[in-house]
């Protein structure tokens, strides 16, 4: 997928994972980033490693760390998150980062998908990210 930044240049967006375990407790691996194909380098570069146990049914509780690597210095936070599907078959996925220097944000993600056919599925999703201390590229709030 391509986007254009704030300055109009191209960027190539990445985004996936990759996961080990059992039904009792995974381990993920998550990343995202932005390249930035002017430049030929990372603009934003996000990569997260956590574990993952059921509380619930339905629900399941994440920690671990996440590690940013945009231009400028580096940046850890610790994870806690939460997973799973709520009522009427919505599927939630929200995490608290708290980074090093002691900025806090908070990330939530919803998502829907119809079965329309066996071959064809309607999903809406929603997804917002609030920083609770001064972060750049981020709602404070």
């Amino acid at each position: 997928m391509n986007r254009y930044s704030d300055s109009d240049e191209e960027l190539a967006v990445i985004e996936g994972g990759a996961f080990y375990g059992s039904d009792g407790l995974e381990f993920h691996w998550l990343f995202s980033g932005e390249w930035e194909e002017a430049h030929n380098a990372w603009e934003t570069l996000e990569n997260q490693f956590v574990g993952q146990i059921p509380v619930d049914d339905l629900w399941d509780a994440k920690a671990g760390i996440r590690i940013d690597t945009p231009e400028g210095p580096d940046r850890v936070y610790g994870v806690l998150g939460l997973a799973g599907l709520a009522p009427y078959w919505f599927e939630i996925d929200t995490n608290l980062y708290v980074s090093d220097e002691g900025d806090a944000s908070v990330d939530f993600e919803a998502e829907y998908a119809l079965l329309v056919t066996n071959y064809w599925i309607l999903s809406a999703g929603f997804e917002t990210l609030v920083a609770f201390s001064p972060y750049v590229g981020v709602v404070h709030g």
